[in-house]
């Protein structure tokens, strides 16, 4: 590995960077997505997070043929967030695309990108497709129901943070500015599976923000590797413990649904389907938030739910159900 560097000016427009974790069967192919429309003031920076299959063999055979490819391993596992801090640490772009090792880009889609990093943005968000584990079927043409492209001012912090909400749960749609990256506090986002959530809107964004509606990336669902107990925690536990910290006001966080799961049957219809949601958790993460009776009711009556009965709600009401993609 290289030494950190902070202060270190940039070589090209745009790092793409994927953060891997055995992925050796999925790689390939988003490799051979991205170098097939790669611009020439771009970059691909993979961190391997000690993969024991061949992904490094299988990455080896595409950095010969593409020489703007940089991949380094870690001698061990440092967790999902750390490894994608790395990349971007390695990073030599003024910008750095956080990108999934499964997830294709669709055609132009880093043209496209380019075009709108033309403008002094600190932050820049792209639209979705979501497809099914073969990636061969389209599940929902547009994950972002917006028609058009959307601004936002650099002191709109609350309403990029509600208008986008769950659409930053997957890391692969963000693209920001590496300095404000790096010169953000991130060690303390380590293990929330949230880092660029956390270091995006620890402070209020310096330049201005851009959501491009046209979906660029056909995003794999259910390919996660974590585990049905490590989901359960992350949503009844981490997720709202990062929400609180955020610098957004406290109507914005009280708009935010997915801030409090329990309060919203779906999700927890979910959790219990998926992620085998029980008693036990309630227990330990729910109910020393909660006060009122009202309020722990649906959280224990969904414990309760038997899991088949849970999947037959779910699959009555066309949930879809987004777990985001987390292998690095």
């Amino acid at each position: 590995m290289i030494e950190p560097s902070m202060t270190k000016r940039p070589t090209c427009k745009l790092s793409i960077c994927i953060a891997t974790y055995n992925r050796a069967s999925f790689i390939g192919a988003t490799l051979d997505n991205i170098i097939s429309q790669a611009h020439n003031d771009c970059e691909i920076v993979i961190s391997d997070n000690a993969s024991t299959d061949n992904t490094k063999e299988v990455i080896a055979s595409y950095a010969r043929r593409f020489d703007r490819l940089r991949y380094f391993r870690h001698d061990t596992n440092l967790g999902l967030d750390r490894n994608f801090d790395s990349a971007v640490d390695l990073a030599r772009g003024e910008y750095c695309w956080l990108m999934s090792d499964d997830d294709w880009l669709k055609p132009n889609a880093i043209a496209r990108v380019m075009a709108v990093l033309a403008g002094n943005l600190s932050l820049v968000v792209v639209n979705m497709e979501l497809r099914d584990f073969t990636m061969s079927k389209i599940v929902r043409s547009r994950f972002i129901d917006f028609e058009s492209d959307r601004n936002y001012e650099s002191g709109e912090t609350d309403r990029l943070f509600v208008e986008l909400d769950n659409t930053l749960w997957n890391i692969g749609n963000v693209i920001v500015k590496r300095d404000i990256w790096m010169s953000r506090e991130r060690e303390r986002y380590y293990g929330s599976w949230f880092i660029h959530i956390g270091v995006i809107f620890q402070d209020h964004l310096p330049g201005g923000a851009f959501l491009i509606s046209e979906p660029l990336i056909n995003y794999r669902l259910g390919n996660t590797q974590s585990a049905s107990s490590v989901w359960a925690e992350i949503f009844l536990h981490k997720w709202p413990s990062l929400v609180d910290s955020l610098v957004l006001s406290n109507s914005a966080k009280d708009i935010i649904k997915s801030t409090k799961p329990w309060r919203n049957l779906r999700t927890m219809l979910c959790l219990r389907s998926d992620h085998g949601y029980t008693l036990a958790q309630y227990k330990l993460w729910i109910s020393p938030r909660l006060r009122s009776f009202h309020e722990r009711l649906i959280p224990i009556l969904v414990a309760v739910t038997p899991r088949p009965l849970a999947n037959l709600f779910i699959t009555l009401a066309g949930t879809i159900r987004l777990t985001p993609t987390l292998s690095g």
